[in-house]
């Protein structure tokens, strides 16, 4: 079978009749400066135990790898086990310094890098180590771009193309596909390096808060991408050179090009085809025959191809095709909000102290003698998830009770999208609000308009205004009198509790969540404090109760340490091991729900106190309830009332299906505002 001679032949002859080659790059191309899957794999478990603080996603991740499978099946068994304990964001710091084992200098840490600092390291040019290959290959397309249509399509994510075309003299222009989009048309001043999984930075200064890559796009149905390649590769000569053939956008695309013949697939194997393809018509299907070259090792193939490249004729300049349309913005479809149901009627007090006594909530500063009459919850712009629904319907709850409820959304941090973001948490609060009857609606203060400069120089001029540190730098001056900035990093949970560790391991898990902690969250206490304190120049501090989870318990016995203000605190129960942006916390549906339920309950401990399960049937399933006076679901012939009812039932193999299900539903109507 032909190997590297034949195809560098070939691709030689395809430019010298004009006809346009189409790169398309995998993994294999980057090898070994950047890491593999396996590698990638190692790297992640190391992560996990240096960080030392979630066992339970350590089990999760040794089951992935227990269960066998593919490299590609266990990478993505690994990203959806970090999402469902942790958040999405945490393997982005795995695959971030995958790819940064390919730079030279030292570097914090796993540190997370952000636009900015991912272009700042870019940039650095001579500091990135290139495979051989790559570094022919940047060359060969800063002199030729048009002989490969301004334009390589990557499976990679990492920024070694672009970096070898710039140190080349060139001009490398990044488009990043993380989920489903069109590609647009190549410029002709460049080369557009498409990475169509993903990249390892965010691509914007407004994406740093998003999924940098997810392996499962790996298998996804990604409709326009597929429909996207197949119109930029028509009539090219597309050239593979360390791809693995995955069931993917790109063999989707060629498997539809290659059937109506209207394009040429140049597939070079790194090893035998009989050892990396079976018998047969191949990936692609039947339909133009695939021209397979083996033994191909890209470190010698692309510095021959630039030496033979450089010897041949140019070719025309390429016109520019039709210009692709936009792919569409998705959006999520809202469903109407549930109809008012009957509830018991209690005061405020009585509420208070039922779900101390009754649900394992917290109450702290509880006065006899005083009615409580304002709660004022701090809430952190993000996507909504079920504790916000837990906290929102205590809240209507209170406020159908008389209190009045003030919505203070932490928007100092936003995310990107922080409108779309903040529509969708005021209104998922309100529709919560709507479940409870007799619920008033919160009063909703952004912190960015309470602290912009203009309403604090007002304030700074009204003398009633100074009776109280009204701003930022007022409470930072008094805070800091008594505390310091470690106990700060504490309160917004940029680093662990201590909880015994030894002092060693200790230091070692508060740099490493240092290097990944944005500085703007420091922000948040002294001015959540600030607000609080402007809201109790008119409202007697014994009538005020703070509403929050318990992980927020220090901030508030920092500002006690402070400010010794009666104010009362109550603190819904710690979800252990699970962080708020995991999706455990998320759904879109009540199959998600059931299926993360059932996940669940293979894990060790899974009745555990404190767990995901029992957090959930507590909080989201027998309290709801008691707040709206509905009937609880039917397991066999009898109401699910307690815990030990829900995991006897969950035990029993016949009754075991019935009681996920009646438990998923439940949440997920709740959550999601379906009909039951």
């Amino acid at each position: 079978m032909a190997g590297e001679a034949e195809l560098i032949a070939q691709l030689v002859a395809t430019a010298g009749r004009q006809r346009r080659i189409a790169l398309v790059l995998g993994s294999g191309v980057t090898g070994p400066e950047v890491p593999g899957v396996t590698e990638m794999l190692d790297l992640a478990d190391r992560f996990v135990a240096e960080r030392g603080e979630n066992p339970y996603l350590a089990e999760a991740l040794r089951r992935v790898r227990a269960a066998g499978g593919s490299p590609v099946e266990t990478y993505i068994g690994y990203r959806r086990e970090f999402t469902t304990w942790v958040s999405k964001q945490e393997f982005d710091i795995v695959m971030q310094h995958a790819v940064l084992n390919a730079y030279d200098q030292e570097l914090t840490q796993w540190e997370r890098i952000s636009f900015q600092r991912g272009v700042q390291l870019e940039n650095d040019l001579r500091a990135w180590t290139l495979p051989p290959g790559i570094a022919a290959l940047g060359s060969l397309l800063a002199r030729n771009p048009g002989r490969f249509n301004f334009r390589v399509i990557t499976t990679n994510f990492d920024p070694l193309i672009e970096i070898a075309i710039r140190r080349a003299g060139g001009v490398a222009r990044t488009v990043v596909i993380k989920k489903d989009a069109m590609i647009p048309d190549p410029p002709h001043d460049g080369v557009m390096v498409v990475h169509i999984n993903g990249y390892w930075r965010p691509a914007t200064a407004l994406d740093d808060r998003s999924n940098l890559h997810d392996p499962s796009q790996l298998t996804a149905d990604r409709a326009l991408l597929t429909t996207s390649l197949a119109e930029h590769l028509r009539e090219e000569t597309v050239c593979l050179v360390g791809y693995g053939g995955w069931d993917d956008a790109v063999t989707e695309a060629l498997r539809g090009l290659t059937a109506d013949r209207s394009v040429d697939v140049l597939w070079a194997l790194h090893g035998r085809r009989a050892d990396s393809l079976p018998d047969g018509p191949g990936p692609f299907g039947a339909g133009k025959p695939v021209a397979y070259f083996e033994q191909v090792d890209s470190n010698r193939l692309f510095p021959a191809l630039r030496r033979a490249m450089d010897t041949a004729p140019g070719p025309a300049m390429f016109a520019v095709g039709t210009p692709l349309r936009a792919a569409p913005a998705g959006h999520r479809v809202r469903q109407p909000l549930l109809e008012e149901r009957i509830g018991a009627q209690r005061s405020a007090g009585e509420l208070l102290r039922e779900l101390d006594r009754g649900f394992g909530w917290r109450l702290e500063g509880a006065h006899r003698t005083v009615a409580p009459e304002l709660l004022y919850w701090p809430v952190q712009l993000r996507q909504t998830n079920l504790i916000h629904t837990v906290q929102a319907l205590v809240a209507g709850s209170l406020s159908a009770s008389g209190m009045r409820v003030v919505l203070c959304v932490d928007d100092l941090n936003p995310p990107a999208h922080a409108t779309a973001f903040r529509e969708n948490l005021i209104g998922d609060i309100r529709r919560w609000f709507g479940l409870i009857t007799g619920a008033r609606p919160p009063e909703v203060v952004p912190l960015s308009e309470f602290h912009e400069p203009g309403r604090v120089a007002d304030r700074l001029l009204d003398p009633a205004q100074l009776l109280r540190p009204t701003n930022t730098w007022a409470v930072e001056r008094e805070y800091y009198r008594v505390h310091n900035l470690y106990d700060v990093l504490q309160a917004i949970k940029a680093i662990p509790e201590a909880n015994g560790a030894e002092p060693d391991t200790h230091a070692a898990a508060v740099a490493a969540r240092l290097g990944t902690t944005r500085a703007e969250r420091l922000l948040s206490p002294p001015a959540i404090w600030a607000h609080l304190h402007h809201i109790l120049l008119t409202q007697a501090p014994e009538t005020v109760v703070t509403l929050g989870g318990d992980d927020e318990a220090l901030m508030w016995k920092l500002w006690q340490a402070v400010w010794p203000e009666p104010v009362r605190h109550l603190y819904n129960p710690r979800l252990s091991h699970v962080r708020h942006d995991a999706d455990l916390l998320t759904a879109s549906s009540f199959v998600e729900v059931r299926d993360r339920l059932e996940r669940t309950c293979e894990h060790p401990a899974w009745d555990a106190e404190g767990r995901y399960l029992h957090w959930l049937v507590h909080n989201a399933l027998l309290l709801p309830a008691d707040l709206r006076g509905e009937p609880l679901p039917m397991i066999g012939d009898r109401p699910l009332e307690t815990w030990d009812q829900a995991t006897a039932a969950i035990r029993d193999p016949r009754l075991r299906d019935r009681a996920l299900t009646a438990i998923a539903r439940e949440v997920s109507t709740l959550f999601l505002h379906e009909p039951a």
